[in-house]
């Protein structure tokens, strides 16, 4: 990383949205602003990745896509949603190291599910490239549109509508994120990233 910065995770209150399939990040830093490795860890507690969160530990651009897999989660709770909401910010650190992750309910895709437990993985080295991510939520968005088409005016369809907002919100946030450097932009479903 550039002079020894950090990256500041960010979090779903960061998006906003920009129409049906397109969001920005609305607390982002212009790419060549990096944090400073202060004494404590910077960022949105709840988004940030175990390595973190440990004094001297070698940082780089999986702790964005540990974040994002905390972002898909609040996607699908809902705009209020916050990740371990029974503990309190000093007790978070602790046990997101001890390996504690948001959980989903059984009524979430499971492409979705396994995507976003991939991103939030202890091991670093086990995350997907947010490129791969990118790759994968648009292949989830196809699916769920097509099913969407077969299952017009159905039960089903109400169904897939729900997935549809969640996999469209991730891929607006996702296509366009930049790792390294990692500064994030204004994003939209259809555009391309790295």
């Amino acid at each position: 990383m550039p002079g020894g910065g950090l990256r500041r995770p960010a979090s779903a209150a960061d998006l906003y949205s920009l129409g049906s399939s397109t969001a920005a990040v609305a607390a982002a830093p212009p790419p060549q602003v990096w944090y400073a490795v202060q004494e404590q860890a910077c960022g949105t507690v709840t988004h940030m990745a175990p390595e973190a969160m440990k004094r001297n530990s070698r940082i780089d651009a999986s702790v964005d896509v540990f974040a994002f897999g905390v972002i898909m989660w609040e996607l699908l709770c809902g705009r209020g949603s916050r990740p371990y909401a029974r503990l309190s910010p000093e007790d978070i650190p602790r046990a997101v190291t001890a390996g504690l992750r948001p959980s989903f309910s059984d009524d979430v895709p499971a492409a979705f599910r396994r995507l976003a437990q991939a991103c939030w993985s202890t091991d670093p080295a086990n995350r997907p490239r947010m490129a791969d991510v990118v790759i994968s939520i648009k292949a989830q968005l196809a699916a769920v549109r097509a099913a969407q088409a077969s299952a017009a005016g159905s039960a089903a369809s109400a169904v897939s509508t729900v997935s549809a907002v969640s996999v469209t919100a991730a891929a607006a946030a996702a296509s366009r994120v930049r790792s390294p450097p990692g500064a994030w932009t204004a994003v939209a479903a259809g555009g391309g990233g790295r």
